[in-house]
């Protein structure tokens, strides 16, 4: 049997039944300077989310973020707060620039994030011994550089470094290097 996909779960439930997610965004610009706020929720619903009803609930976001083009670089922030009832409550922070070098684009980036775990998420952490707050930063670098006008080069490097939780995790890499390089070609 043919099963569908509604972007978050098997869509061969009733409407009422399976996770949804909702967004709304704003985006404006004035002169040289660009701006956006989105919210975003997912909710907890469906026969999956019964029988775990302990482990999933509401997830929710607010993003705001923009950038100014100066002419010889543009310079872009960013910042959300993220939070699931029962689970955690987080704030990300962004910055990040990019030029024109040597017939490419030069691009510099830094992220923060620091969170806590809550309710249930705890709990649970409490009774491993684990801390209840996470830290996370990292800082990329990358370049691409046009081949046609289809075409383009890029590669990149980064380091991720995480603390408290994140301190010592090995499923999510959060201590680290990072390097790359492709080739994108558009269709």
């Amino acid at each position: 049997m043919y099963k569908r996909q509604n972007g978050t779960q098997e869509d061969d439930s009733k409407w009422s039944e399976n996770h949804h997610y909702y967004g709304l965004g704003v985006k404006g610009a004035y002169g040289a300077f660009t701006g956006s706020m989105i919210f975003e929720a997912t909710d907890a619903k469906g026969e999956d989310v019964v029988k775990a009803k302990d482990y999933e609930h509401d997830a929710y976001s607010i993003t705001a973020g923009g950038n100014y083009n100066f002419g010889v670089a543009t310079l872009s922030g960013i910042y959300q707060y993220a939070w699931e009832s029962e689970m955690y409550s987080q704030h990300a922070f962004g910055l990040s620039a990019s030029a024109p070098l040597a017939g490419g684009t030069a691009k510099l980036g830094a992220r923060y994030l620091l969170g806590k775990l809550d309710g249930d998420a705890k709990n649970v952490a409490k009774t491993l011994d684990a801390d209840t707050k996470y830290r996370a930063w990292n800082i990329d670098a990358g370049y691409t550089y046009p081949l046609s006008k289809r075409t383009y080069f890029y590669g990149f490097a980064g380091y991720s470094d995480g603390a408290k939780l994140y301190k010592d995790v090995e499923n999510g890499k959060f201590n680290g290097w990072s390097v790359g390089t492709g080739l994108v070609h558009k269709f």
